[in-house]
């Protein structure tokens, strides 16, 4: 390949990413069945999808339930198959990026997110009760327990809650981790004319679950020697 015909970028924030892929039109995701590969997940062409690019996808178990919205190859000839088609054909290049961006929209939006994870916590709260119905267990306090627990309180409650900041900070009391509590409360916290002392706080939390979305200036001194490379 000629070397005009190559563009890369360093690595970045992962929202750089993104507006780097949104450019293309195709996007490729190898993935050769070797031991590591067969535990990942379909990350990439998800990712691909929702950007609205039409996917090119090695045949690979993880990749086999989006035959039907992108393009599989199985070998170097089908692969520069596909590329070729998709080059010369634009209604071909058109509607494999819309069957791909349709199925993003479908499976991969914020409330089908919402209901997957809401669906996960249930299962773990159902596994316990189930547990604790085995013989010799102490049912009645552990079922108890499950019910009562301050968590499931709140889910169980979240509609009832008029300001949602409030009920992520009750969240936050409880699950002080929480990546999406914690990056939600910040960005409201930070809208407001009046910050408050409480963000130092939240920013130290966030420096331990997902350091590179803190900002340079919001990195606390004990920690900065552990961060990831400072950027300007």
């Amino acid at each position: 390949m000629a070397r005009d015909q190559v563009r890369t970028r360093p690595f970045g924030p992962y929202e750089d990413y993104l507006s780097f892929v949104r450019g293309w039109r195709v996007g490729v995701a190898p993935l050769a069945s070797t031991g590591f590969n067969n535990a990942r997940s379909d990350t990439k062409f998800a990712t691909y999808a929702a950007c609205g690019i039409a996917p090119v996808l090695e045949a690979h178990p993880v990749h086999a339930a989006h035959a039907d919205a992108a393009l599989l190859f199985g070998s170097a000839d089908e692969f520069t198959h596909h590329l070729e088609r998709l080059r010369a054909d634009q209604a071909l290049l058109q509607q494999v990026r819309l069957r791909a961006h349709s199925w993003a929209c479908r499976e991969r939006s914020a409330e089908k997110l919402r209901e997957q994870r809401v669906a996960f916590y249930e299962s773990l709260a159902t596994a316990r009760k189930g547990r604790s119905a085995q013989p010799g267990s102490n049912n009645i306090s552990l079922v108890s327990f499950v019910g009562a627990s301050p968590v499931e309180q709140l889910r169980r409650s979240h509609a009832a809650w008029g300001n949602r900041l409030d009920f992520l900070r009750a969240l936050l009391s409880h699950q002080p981790y929480d990546y999406i509590a914690l990056r939600t409360v910040i960005t409201e916290i930070e809208a407001a004319p009046d910050e408050g002392g409480e963000l130092e706080s939240l920013y130290q939390r966030l420096c331990l679950v997902a350091p590179e979305a803190v900002p340079p200036t919001r990195r606390p001194l004990d920690l900065r020697e552990f961060m990831p490379d400072e950027r300007a």
